[in-house]
């Protein structure tokens, strides 16, 4: 997700030909509160239009802006969850202590009915997912940690992204069996989108 920084910072408009520099773009990094600073300038060159065309650009663009930041404050406001489970050896269920796929997305819908409880105050129904992909191998005993965000909201539908890390694991082939280690860089081994459905008369809070 975007948010901009400002408005406009520059505009200089020398015998018609204008140069309308617009303030950059905050990358705002998802499932954290830090903003890389990796700003991008966007350079309109409007060449060489009466006085009258020129303020109707500078409207058009400082109106894009605050409809975009109040769109960013919108989101910025849906409910975020988390949980963290440990894999046991009960969701195993390949060979080499696998975990399958199924358990995650199980882990996924009890954070989109935490997040329509937390949005709605109600359970609601997980309706479709757009797309699902699993990045890296879950094992029992893994500790993973599945964060969700609802990013848009309709009449009755809540748009929702899931991402499961890894972010503790046991260590293989060690002398003592209990040995585990907190990973320093939480391994993404799924991330998905998905729908969610309340309808009209189960949403109690406005």
């Amino acid at each position: 997700m975007y948010s901009s920084c400002s408005t406009i910072t520059e505009i200089t408009n020398s015998g018609g030909l204008t140069h309308c520099f617009s303030d950059s773009f905050t990358e705002h990094l998802s499932g954290s509160n830090k903003k890389n600073q990796k700003c991008h300038d966007i350079n309109l060159h409007c060449g060489d239009i009466s006085n009258k065309a020129y303020h109707e650009i500078l409207i058009f663009v400082q109106k894009t802006f605050i409809v975009l930041d109040q769109t960013l404050d919108m989101a910025d406001s849906f409910p975020e969850a988390k949980l963290r489970v440990r894999m046991s050896s009960h969701d195993a269920h390949y060979a080499g202590n696998l975990v399958d796929g199924a358990r995650i997305l199980n882990l996924f819908g009890d954070i989109a009915t935490e997040l329509t409880i937390r949005y709605d105050g109600d359970e609601g129904l997980l309706r479709a997912y757009d797309s699902i992909e699993f990045l890296a191998p879950v094992h029992g005993g893994d500790f993973i940690e599945v964060i969700g965000k609802i990013i848009e909201v309709g009449n009755t539908s809540r748009k929702i992204v899931f991402e499961a890390y890894k972010v503790i694991s046991p260590v293989l082939g060690h002398a003592n069996e209990s040995a585990c280690d907190v990973l320093e860089s939480p391994i993404l081994v799924a991330k998905a989108t998905g729908t969610c459905v309340v309808t009209k008369e189960k949403q109690r809070k406005k």
